[in-house]
């Protein structure tokens, strides 16, 4: 008495103290869903007193509540309730705890990680960056090598080119025809350039030849100008000898008297004819547009004869190359001098690929790796700058190391422009496209830029209270975070470890006195286990079904008389002797019994009479049998519980021991651990009649 009195006092201390905790929780959940949910502090308060409400009733009578539900959805439902209300006060207790946790230091921590993925993202963008250049300068040393070695080629070739000269009788014919609208230009330019690719002409001839050309390619581009007016001119008077045409139609279909008629059809003809004048027009001056078009081109090829003669193009050339090599390989290459140096070569070679058919091809591919060599003179020129701007963030960012802390806002202005530089720096960085550099092949723009976002997102933009949760939670000083989790999470399921030590206290209270009973029935003697057994078949208390098998316990004892040993046994609730000669010794335990033998069980699972399946009585090992609700499960030694059929409340349960025999309802087993069991069926093997139950080891 005295130690069930002590147990209540601390159930009841126990739930006192849980009851406080609720309280501090109530608290913190009104206070965190007012920074969060509701305007209102009465909201707040009305919502976490429900909260806490339901919260401490499920825990402090969850298993019970488990205990008595039916079904697995049922259960399950109640679990997820339980669950969800668990994590609305826990989470809202954490929300208003860890605020107050991180008032004072969020702002510090704050600015040391803004500073420290910056400074990391910094440095990787400025060894990718240094990194990348060293390499394209070798490549651009390597490329400019393979364009003067090109370069030498077609110059080799230079005296062949000289001596394919134009074909200046056909020239005549084309483009001095009567029909050729720049005729009259022409055909000056072409004598000119006849005595100028004589291979005895002189540097007099190839100057008048050249002022030729450029005197009638002004005169031409003048003509040309004058045409453009002209066209435009006349499309304004097409477009309005069709406006006219349109009006006029349309008058004449809408007209009624024939006067009318006749002077609208006079009309119609009219612009009709108007129209088709200013078209015809039109295309012979675009006709004659296209001729000098033409002519401005051939000029231009003349141009580079004269040129290619003079050895103009490739000096120009080779001279740039020049100078751009000797900048290459300076220490502190001037990439604005390179860059145009390689444009005036690349518009160079352009007006010289047309010169020849043979030599044309040569400087298309020379066109090609110089047009190659400017892209990545373009990418050393980013890389050179973006260098640079690496260097004045580093060094600010040395500067400013000595400063103290902002404990105010103005530092998220100050570095959010930090990053947004450097995001934008980073971003403009050039692509490496190869794979054999393994620190350009490592560094992702993308990601970096991403992770710089991820930066102002998290720890410089301001956030509501849940939200603030969660970073803290993520950040590398979480350890304040998660003790704070699981703080509040004490503070709710506090009620719960409460709830099942009382679960846990009153169900052995409850089997320590069925056991007690027990125990004082089978101190009766068996002489009154056999009254009470037959008073009770008398009453109608038991379910009694003849089972299609029937099963003896031996208890071990016997008396051997000559070859014959005689037996105490049971069978179901009286003793009985068997006699039997055998050489065996009938151990204790329960044995099968057909006629005059006795068989030993062994393990088997039940199996009821269907259309499919024959009748067998179950026979188990070292197992826990359950009754509950009408549905009789058994456990192994794992625990892991099996349903094995439903059976009436009444069904008999014989049970033996090293000392005692019990008869008892199956509505009394407790699941203890036995050595063997035995469901039997009835004669149809359609339900149970009788369990046995084996337990000498105990």
């Amino acid at each position: 008495m005295d130690k069930n009195n002590s147990m209540s006092g601390a159930i009841n201390l126990l739930r006192i103290c849980t009851i406080l905790l609720a309280g501090v929780s109530f608290w913190a959940t009104a206070q965190g869903m007012m920074d969060y949910v509701f305007q209102e502090q009465w909201q707040a308060y009305a919502a976490s007193l429900a909260v806490q409400g339901m919260l401490l009733g499920l825990n402090f009578y969850l298993p019970m509540f488990v205990e008595k539900t039916k079904g697995k959805i049922k259960i399950i439902f109640l679990i997820i309730l339980t669950c969800i209300v668990l994590f609305c006060s826990s989470w809202f207790s954490y929300v208003f705890i860890v605020g107050k946790v991180y008032s004072q230091s969020w702002e510090t921590e704050s600015q040391l990680l803004v500073e420290q993925n910056y400074r990391t993202e910094l440095y990787n963008g400025t060894d990718y960056t240094k990194t990348y250049e060293k390499v394209l300068k070798e490549r651009l040393e390597s490329e400019m090598l393979e364009i003067f070695l090109t370069v030498d080629s077609i110059s080799d070739k230079q005296g062949e080119q000289s001596d394919a000269q134009i074909n200046w009788q056909k020239e005549r014919e084309i483009y001095t025809a009567e029909g050729f609208a720049a005729k009259e230009y022409m055909n000056n330019v072409i004598y000119a350039m006849e005595d100028a690719t004589n291979k005895e002409a002189s540097l007099d001839k190839m100057d008048i030849a050249e002022k030729e050309i450029v005197q009638k390619r002004k005169n031409i581009e003048t003509a040309i100008e004058n045409l453009n007016k002209q066209l435009e001119e006349l499309n304004v008077g097409l477009q309005n000898a069709l406006n006219r045409w349109e009006s006029a139609q349309s008058a004449r279909n809408n007209a009624t008297d024939e006067e009318s008629i006749k002077s609208l059809n006079w009309a119609v003809e009219s612009w009709t004819e108007t129209y088709k004048s200013i078209s015809n027009n039109i295309k012979e001056l675009e006709a004659k547009k296209s001729d000098f078009e033409t002519a401005l081109e051939r000029l231009q090829v003349y141009q580079d004869q004269i040129d290619s003669i003079k050895g103009k193009t490739d000096n120009s050339i080779n001279l740039s190359l020049q100078k751009i090599q000797e900048e290459i390989l300076s220490e502190s290459p001037d990439v604005e001098k390179m860059s145009e140096l390689a444009i005036e070569v690349f518009n160079s070679l352009k007006n010289t690929a047309n010169v020849s058919k043979d030599n044309g091809s040569s400087y298309m591919q020379l066109l090609n790796k110089m047009s190659n060599f400017i892209e990545k003179l373009n990418d050393y020129k980013i890389l050179k700058e973006s260098a640079k701007s690496f260097d004045e963030s580093i060094e600010r960012l040395r500067e400013e190391s000595n400063e103290t802390l902002a404990e105010n806002d103005a530092w998220r202005i100050t570095w959010k422009e930090k990053i947004d530089k450097l995001k934008s720096l980073i971003s403009g960085l050039p692509l490496y496209d190869e794979n054999d550099n393994e620190i350009l092949n490592q560094y992702n723009r993308t990601k970096s830029v991403q992770i710089l976002d991820d930066v102002i997102r998290t720890y410089i933009t301001e956030h509501n209270a849940a939200q603030q949760g969660l970073i803290y939670l993520m950040s590398p000083y979480n350890e304040l975070a998660i003790f704070t989790i699981i703080l509040a999470l004490f503070l709710d399921v506090a009620a719960f470890v409460t709830g099942m030590l009382i679960y846990v206290v009153n169900k052995e209270q409850g089997k320590n006195n069925k056991e007690e009973d027990i125990e004082k029935k089978e101190n009766q003697g068996d002489t009154n286990k056999k009254q009470d057994l037959d008073d009770t078949k008398d009453e109608g208390h038991w379910t009694v079904i003849e089972s299609a098998n029937k099963y003896i316990f031996f208890t071990g004892d016997y008396v051997k008389a000559g070859n014959e040993y005689s037996y105490v046994a049971y069978d179901e609730g009286d003793e009985i002797t068997i006699n039997l000669e055998s050489k065996e010794i009938m151990e204790a335990g329960i044995y099968l019994q057909e006629g005059s033998e006795f068989f030993k069980l062994v393990p088997q699972k039940l199996s009821f009479e269907v259309a499919t399946l024959q009748m067998c009585d179950g026979i188990y090992i070292n197992c826990g049998l359950h009754w509950k609700e009408h549905l009789l499960s058994i456990s192994d030694e794992e625990g892991k519980e099996e349903f094995l059929a439903n059976t009436d409340e009444n069904t008999p349960v014989y049970q033996m021991d090293s000392a005692s025999f019990a008869i008892f309802p199956v509505s009394e087993l407790q699941g203890e651990k036995v050595d063997m069991t035995v469901v039997s069926l009835n004669k149809n093997g359609t339900m149970v009649a009788k369990i046995y139950l084996l337990n000498i080891n105990n």
